[in-house]
């Protein structure tokens, strides 16, 4: 670092810095998730069929409100579709896990 400065790189949903070379406290070096995929997952709520867009590979879990688990699987293309119609109205945790990229995601199931 010049001059005994850093820079660090806000990115996207957590902040997380990229130190190079520096040794200030809070900053740590972190692999640069700059060309990390938007993740995308709708209708929320859903009825039916909840997409999940850009996470092809992932294990998901789904959880009811009580923390009950209900279905798991993978991600197996870059648009996946995840059947919801035999689920009961309420709150859902989807829970997406790839390497070491974990998202959970609060999903709305209505009535028909």
């Amino acid at each position: 670092p010049k001059n005994g400065t850093c820079s660090g790189t806000q990115l996207s949903k957590t902040v997380v810095y990229k130190a190079s070379g520096c040794a200030k406290e809070g900053l740590t070096e972190e692999e640069d998730l700059s060309a990390e995929k938007e993740i995308t997952v709708f209708p929320n709520p859903v009825q039916d069929l909840l997409f999940v867009e850009g996470f092809a590979g992932a294990e998901y879990k789904l959880y009811d409100l009580s923390g009950k688990w209900v279905a798991a699987g993978r991600i197996m293309s870059e648009q996946e579709s995840l059947e919801f119609s035999a689920y009961a109205a309420g709150v859902y945790q989807l829970h997406l896990q790839q390497a070491n990229a974990n998202h959970v995601y609060k999903i709305i199931k209505t009535h028909h």
